[in-house]
C-alpha cells in the first residue's frame, strides 16, 4: 500500500509558489496533480509526490526560510475534517489532542505526539518529507491554528527545530515569539499548561 497525504493541504505550498513569483500550475502538473485536484474533498497523493514537491520548491525558492509562509497561507479547510475540528475546539489543549488523535487524515506516513511535562505539554512532530522547509511549513500552520483560536498574541515557550539555523533564523523568533532552538533532537513546540 502507497502511503499518502490529504492533497488539499499542498495548497499552501501552491500559495508559497505564487508568492515567491513561480507558476505552480507546470510545477504541480510534473507530479500529475491539477489545480482542481486540490479542492477535490478527500483527494490524496503518495508520499513520493508530495516529497518531490517540496525538493523542487528548495530548489526553485532562494530562501531558505520560505517554509514559514505557511502561516500566512493556512485555512482549516486545506486539513479537512481535522481543521473543521481544530476550529471548533473549546480550548487549546482540545485542539491539540484532536491534532494527536486525528493527525492520519493528513499523513498516513507523519505523526503528531503531545507529551505532559513538569515545564508543559509538548507536541511533538515527525515526518519523513526530506526538505526542512516541509516541516517548517507544518509549524507554522500549527502556530497560525493557535493564533486563529487564541488570538494574535498567543506565543509558545519554546520551539526546537532539528535542522541547522539558516541565515534567516530571526524570521522564526518573529514569527513564533518565543525561543526557538536549532540542530535540536526533535521538531517540537512546548506549550504553558495555562
Amino acid at each position: 500500500m502507497t502511503t499518502s497525504y490529504l492533497l488539499s493541504s499542498e495548497n499552501i505550498l501552491w500559495e508559497i509558489l505564487n508568492k515567491y513569483g513561480h507558476d505552480p500550475e507546470p510545477f504541480f502538473f510534473e507530479e500529475g496533480v491539477t489545480k482542481n485536484m486540490l479542492f477535490e474533498e478527500g483527494k490524496r497523493i503518495s508520499f513520493n509526490q508530495v516529497n518531490n514537491l517540496w525538493i523542487k520548491a528548495e530548489s526553485l525558492i532562494e530562501d531558505p526560510c520560505f517554509g514559514l509562509e505557511a502561516a500566512d497561507f493556512w485555512h482549516p479547510s486545506y486539513f479537512g475534517a481535522l481543521g473543521y475540528a481544530w476550529l471548533a475546539s473549546t480550548t487549546l489543549r482540545k485542539a491539540l489532542e484532536r491534532l494527536e488523535r486525528y493527525f492520519r487524515i493528513l499523513s498516513e506516513k507523519a505523526d503528531v505526539k503531545l507529551e505532559e511535562g513538569k515545564d508543559g505539554l509538548n507536541l511533538i512532530l515527525s515526518d519523513s518529507i526530506q526538505p526542512p522547509a516541509f516541516m517548517d511549513s507544518g509549524m507554522a500552520s500549527i502556530i497560525s491554528g493557535c493564533r486563529l483560536n487564541c488570538g494574535e498574541d498567543f506565543r509558545p515557550l519554546s520551539v526546537n527545530i532539528i535542522h541547522e539555523e539558516p541565515n534567516c533564523s530571526g524570521r522564526y523568533f518573529q514569527l513564533f515569539k518565543a525561543p526557538v532552538y536549532f540542530e535540536a533532537e526533535n521538531d517540537s513546540i512546548l506549550f504553558s499548561h495555562e
